[in-house]
């Protein structure tokens, strides 16, 4: 099964998606409350119930924010397979990541300093600085932000009570 789980605190605050796995072992603890089913049915040896949809911590969670690491996949997503030069779409073996600084010139590889480009563009613009290249980009790179609020928006399927909880 692929829907997912929304995990609240237990202020219902959002902390995340979950994966089935998860829940599973958070209910098997009794550690949350379930707010909410799917109409799909789990079935194991002896029994059946309905797929969890939300699930609620029965105590507090600390939240901590960790900025995500840049990589690959990454910068991909960030700019949705998408060149940042020619604005052509592809896909992950038909596009590569460029250094706006390139790294012979002293650039690091960061989310400000990485962009998608597609081979022609990445080969046009070569080892240069961008101002030198004759390309521009079309729009800025920046760390990307995934809360639960942008998961919920690129969701097909979510729940009809997850509009509650996400704002």
């Amino acid at each position: 099964m692929s829907k997912k789980i929304l995990l609240l605190n237990s202020t219902y605050e959002c902390i995340s998606f979950v994966s089935y796995r998860k829940a599973i072992k958070l209910i098997v603890k009794d550690k949350v409350d379930i707010l909410a089913q799917w109409n799909e049915d789990i079935v194991w040896g002896s029994g059946r119930d309905k797929y969890p949809a939300t699930l609620r911590m029965k105590y507090y969670v600390p939240r901590f924010f960790k900025r995500r690491r840049c990589n690959r996949t990454g910068i991909l997503r960030r700019d949705q397979y998408i060149c940042q030069y020619c604005g052509k779409v592809g896909n992950p073996s038909s596009l590569t990541i460029d250094h706006i600084k390139p790294r012979s010139l002293g650039g690091i590889t960061t989310w400000e300093n990485c962009v998608t480009a597609c081979f022609d563009c990445n080969n046009k613009k070569s080892n240069y600085p961008l101002s030198k290249s004759g390309l521009k980009l079309l729009k800025q790179p920046r760390v990307p932000v995934v809360t639960v609020k942008h998961e919920y928006t690129l969701m097909k399927e979510p729940h009809d009570d997850w509009k509650n909880y996400i704002v």
